[in-house]
């Protein structure tokens, strides 16, 4: 059976829905809720690397950890810096010179081309003389508010609702970037000098040549 409405009562009606509408489209903006993927990427950062060791312990080991540390990490040049004692004549500026120059000479055979040798005064220092090496440092690490999946670090696994997917790859491939600062690009690369360089590469593969065998990296096993 149909059921009719006066006029009023129609009128009534439709206004009350239409109020209705409003609301019911607020309470669906308001279910919104943001994604669990991470959409950043790998963070590098600047520090500076500084040592500090006595005249008689900068022997070819510590050169080669110094040269190790600087092709992963370096983004400008080596400064190295022997002090000498103006007052004392076993430790001179003669001889902080040739320790320096000798220094200086078994970088570059380790591949360190860019090096500043310097001698510092430092009064009252004694009989022992001190090198110092500097150089701007760059480091890769998992993005801002990243942290790996519950598990991954230990045999601890709770629950984590802040947890982004993707963190735990970023987090990992971040400790095995072996020069971080290659992750900045290139700088005074324009539109010519990039694609002279993607030409470059084409050219060689569309030749035919032999590429020549890769040498991979060293792993330090930590």
């Amino acid at each position: 059976m149909t059921q009719f409405f006066p006029l009023r009562a129609r009128v009534f009606l439709t206004g009350v829905a239409l109020l209705a509408c409003p609301a019911m489209l607020t309470g669906c903006g308001e279910m919104y809720a943001p994604g669990n993927l991470n959409t950043e990427k790998i963070q590098v950062r600047e520090a500076p690397y500084f040592a500090d060791v006595p005249a008689s312990e900068a022997d070819n080991a510590f050169v080669s950890g110094v040269a190790h540390d600087y092709s992963r990490h370096s983004g400008g040049p080596l400064k190295l810096t022997v002090t000498y004692d103006p007052q004392n004549y076993r430790n001179t500026a003669r001889m902080a010179t040739d320790k320096g120059t000798s220094l200086v000479k078994a970088l570059r055979a380790q591949g360190i081309q860019t090096v500043d040798m310097d001698i510092l005064p430092v009064h009252g220092q004694g009989d022992d003389s001190h090198v110092l090496v500097s150089y701007d440092s760059y480091s890769a690490h998992a993005p801002a508010g990243c942290n790996t999946m519950p598990g991954t670090g230990d045999l601890a696994v709770e629950p984590d609702p802040k947890y982004r997917l993707g963190c735990t790859i970023q987090t990992l491939t971040a400790q095995q970037i072996s020069q971080p600062k290659n992750l900045e690009g290139q700088d005074n690369v324009d539109a010519t000098t990039d694609g002279r360089s993607s030409a470059n590469i084409v050219e060689i593969v569309r030749s035919g040549a032999e590429n020549k065998p890769l040498d991979g990296e060293n792993a330090s096993g930590k």
